[in-house]
């Protein structure tokens, strides 16, 4: 009876160990399994995170690149900008300056004007005064012609 205590307790051992083989490498299989998830996971996350590096890294060189490029343009154009401004400066300089000229000719023109009509004014004054009457005017006489005739060989000063 002890053989077979012995015997059954023997194949009890033996089945548990085989039953915590068969677990151990159920155990180490969901193990791996997990693991492998696990490290997936991990995997996955670290790569779309050196992803996401890379392209903040790209968009910060392509960034800083067009700021410079931003910068040189700008340098560019107001160099321009503040030559076309000096030229146009000159240009509204050159236009007032013509404009006082234009503006000096026309004031000695109405001068000139004026004085030739004061002129002819008071030439006409000195004709009427210097006229013979009215009896005397209704037929030119030769008199009148030649005061007429003086009249046009007056010097004005």
């Amino acid at each position: 009876h002890s053989d077979h205590i012995k015997r059954n307790h023997f194949k009890g051992w033996v089945k548990a160990l085989r039953d915590t083989r068969a677990e151990k490498t159920r155990l180490s299989w969901i193990e791996a399994q997990l693991h492998s998830r696990i490290r997936s996971r991990i995997l996955n996350r670290w790569n779309r995170r050196a992803h996401e590096r890379k392209l903040q890294i790209t968009v910060a060189f392509w960034e800083a690149k067009m700021r410079k490029a931003l910068a040189a343009y700008i340098q560019r154009y107001e160099e321009e900008l503040n030559h076309t401004r000096v030229q146009l400066e000159e240009a509204k300089a050159a236009n007032r300056e013509q404009k006082k000229i234009k503006s000096s000719i026309e004031q000695k023109m109405k001068q000139a004007f004026l004085r030739s009509v004061k002129h002819l004014n008071l030439e006409a004054f000195h004709l009427v005064n210097e006229l013979p009457t009215e009896e005397d005017t209704t037929m030119p006489t030769v008199q009148n012609q030649s005061l007429l005739a003086t009249s046009n060989d007056i010097q004005l000063p």
